[in-house]
């Protein structure tokens, strides 16, 4: 299952991509439909996990970058 309508299954999404299209479909179906009920600490947990979830993405992208310049320069 794709949660990005737009997806073209010929293309690897990036971590980044992933991680916009996962907290938006959260959002929209999980926390704005309960946005009253909240309270304060599952609004910290929200930015806790949200932050954590950009962190990784953040990673992954430096990570595949990474092994990118390395394919390239060893084929030198």
């Amino acid at each position: 299952m794709n949660l990005n309508p737009e997806y073209n299954s010929q293309e690897i999404p990036s971590a980044l991509e992933g991680m916009k299209v996962s907290m938006k479909w959260m959002w929209d179906n999980l926390v704005e439909p309960r946005k009253s009920e909240l309270t304060a600490e599952d609004a910290d947990m929200l930015s806790m996990v949200g932050t954590f979830m950009l962190e990784v993405a953040d990673r992954a992208t430096a990570y595949d970058k990474l092994q990118s310049e390395e394919n390239y320069f060893s084929k030198n």
